[in-house]
């Protein structure tokens, strides 16, 4: 497993995950309702995924292995302490 920067080529695998993890590992939270889900996958577009990753506020990095994509992760990058 590799942790790296994303990447415009990344984009549509990025949707896939998200997508995955908020159907599955979010159930509890939505009950499966198609408007909350919808709600969540607003957002979840070729262009915003894009926008965070070449927007120098966000960090965004992502698990790859066996040349998928399986985890990512995303931040701000403000600081909140001095």
């Amino acid at each position: 497993m590799e942790i790296r920067r994303a990447a415009k080529p990344d984009i549509e695998e990025i949707i896939d995950v998200c997508v995955q993890s908020i159907k599955i590992s979010c159930h509890a939270d939505h009950k499966d309702s198609p408007e909350v889900i919808a709600g969540w996958l607003e957002n979840k577009t070729p262009k915003q995924v894009q926008q965070w990753i070449c927007d120098l506020e966000y960090f965004l990095v992502v698990a790859e292995g066996n040349s998928k994509i399986w985890e990512l992760h995303i931040s701000l990058r403000r600081v909140i302490c001095r």
